[in-house]
């Protein structure tokens, strides 16, 4: 189940982003605190997952104008923040889902999967395909990514 991020959530939350990214990406527990003092996040675009009573995956969106940021640390449960982001971008009229994975990163693969269009470099930079009607990170049953050549209803789409 996702809920918001309360404070006494930080030593959770970085615990995950060692679990999921290591050195990769430090986090502290007084930065992640810092989170609940910081007028410009909307307590609503933080996350966490819970699971059993634990705490296993945290997120957080940042709405846009064109697009919905993502950034998670939720090891091998990818999809319950990257669906609560299409969610949040749907509900917003928002066509675009961004997040950023290391190169080679499971969280890459999962992002793939859905039909998320890859940039380069070390740090691969993932954006949805702009999908307004449809699914924002969803794949056309036929094959084809939906956003170029198909103009189909959006159940045609495959939600995942």
């Amino acid at each position: 189940m996702l809920r918001r991020l309360r404070e006494d959530d930080a030593g959770d939350v970085v615990r995950l982003y060692r679990e999921a990214f290591g050195d990769e990406r430090r986090l502290d527990a007084q930065t992640g605190a810092g989170w609940f003092r910081n007028p410009e996040l909307n307590p609503d675009w933080l996350r966490v997952l819970e699971a059993d009573g634990l705490v296993v995956g945290y997120g957080d969106v940042v709405v846009g104008q064109e697009e919905v940021e993502v950034d998670l640390a939720a090891p091998g449960r990818w999809d319950a923040f990257l669906d609560w982001a299409e969610d949040t971008a749907r509900s917003a009229g928002i066509s675009r889902v961004r997040a950023v994975a290391p190169a080679g990163h499971e969280l890459g693969v999962a992002l793939s999967r859905r039909g998320a269009i890859a940039g380069g470099g070390p740090r691969t930079r993932w954006r949805s395909p702009s999908a307004r009607r449809r699914p924002v990170f969803g794949r056309c049953r036929t094959g084809s990514r939906c956003e170029r050549s198909c103009r189909a209803t959006p159940s045609h789409c495959a939600p995942r």
